[in-house]
């Protein structure tokens, strides 16, 4: 399979019929960073094709008329994209309709410099079950005719179940602004991951590839080898989804994040699962684990990795076993190699969680010696 795009848009590494290349690569760059400890071999997807449930594109004018799509790498003009291969084929069919619908209603893109237009991005979320929350980002306050308009876009896709609009007039590179408004549904669309609900917001962190998603967390809790009296510390919690799977597995998790937001939808989705052995709380997670014991903890850090200070209180509370997630692997080996001092790493197992992209996700299993 060609894309169209490949040559313009940048966001993928890899061409279409040029998959296991891939997969070759990125367990290649996995062993690098660990050896001479064994890698297993990358849990790839069967078909890696419209794996994107979380969808962002931008707006342009092109004509006098309004057109969408994403950013060509390391620049800021945007290549019109209706079809793109890895987007879920729901996002395409509904960003498609948007468009033809917000031509109807005469909008346009808002322009950063000149702060003129209405439309800046769009983002959609989709849950396992085909159900879509929109988000209309907005660099304007108004948007003339906005009721008509959300019915329309309802009365033509019928698989979304809410609309937010968000406002976002800054000149920066985020995708959403500070308020938002809900202007159909409650504001959010529940996805289901091992028989369990998750409410996903415009803000939460949920990852794009559900499937994936579920294969990383469950070689995470997996290689902890829980036996059901344990105490887990779920660290970057963010809206709960580990400690929620963790708890069906161990006498009780405490999750952690630095975001307020996360916290109230972790709590959220526990009550709505009905999992009472789950606390949440929000703090800095480097001086929540530095007066902390627990049997085992998770690790699923951004990019950066974990601060010394993080890798310091883990080897002295010295906690049985660390399952660490990470989507950067160079920070997550250079936080391993620190773990090492009295932890051996006894699995390693590289997931494609980005097909055709150069990202990898990785999950380590340490035990203490």
């Amino acid at each position: 399979m060609k894309c169209k795009y490949y040559q313009q848009c940048g966001s993928c590494a890899y061409a279409l019929d040029n998959y296991q290349q891939s997969l070759h690569d990125k367990q290649k760059e996995i062993i690098q960073l660990f050896k001479p400890t064994h890698v297993n071999d990358i849990v790839g997807m069967d078909n890696p094709l419209g794996y994107r449930h979380k969808v962002t594109v931008s707006f342009g004018m092109k004509n006098k008329k309004l057109t969408c799509g994403i950013y060509q790498e390391d620049s800021h003009k945007i290549i019109a994209v209706s079809d793109c291969a890895l987007h879920h084929p729901l996002a395409n069919q509904i960003i498609q309709s948007f468009v033809k619908t917000a031509n109807a209603f005469g909008y346009t893109a808002y322009n950063e410099d000149s702060k003129q237009g209405e439309l800046r991005h769009l983002q959609l979320r989709i849950s396992s079950d085909n159900k879509v929350l929109m988000t209309i980002v907005l660099g304007c306050y108004q948007l003339p005719g906005l009721r008509n308009f959300v019915n329309k876009l309802k009365d033509e896709n019928q698989s979304i179940v809410s609309i937010v609009v968000n406002y976002n007039n800054r000149h920066t590179s985020m995708v959403l602004g500070d308020k938002s408004k809900t202007v159909l549904g409650d504001g959010v669309v529940i996805d289901t991951m091992d028989n369990l609900k998750f409410a996903i917001s415009s803000q939460s962190f949920y990852q794009v590839n559900l499937q994936q998603a579920l294969v990383c967390y469950q070689l995470a809790i997996d290689g902890l080898k829980l036996k059901g009296n344990e105490t887990i510390l779920d660290a970057y919690c963010g809206t709960g989804t580990i400690s929620l799977l963790a708890s069906k597995h161990c006498d009780h998790v405490d999750g952690v994040d630095i975001s307020k937001s996360a916290i109230i939808n972790a709590k959220q989705n526990a009550r709505a699962n009905h999992i009472s052995n789950v606390n949440f709380k929000a703090c800095n997670v480097d001086d929540y684990v530095m007066s902390t014991h627990y049997d085992s903890i998770v690790i699923d850090p951004p990019r950066s990795g974990c601060s010394r200070e993080f890798i310091d209180a883990l080897l002295n509370n010295k906690p049985k076993r660390i399952a660490y997630i990470s989507c950067n692997p160079a920070t997550q080996a250079r936080d391993v190699a620190q773990l090492r001092k009295i932890y051996r790493v006894v699995n390693i197992t590289p997931v494609d969680m980005f097909p055709f992209t150069k990202h990898i996700e990785n999950v380590v299993i340490l035990w203490r010696h």
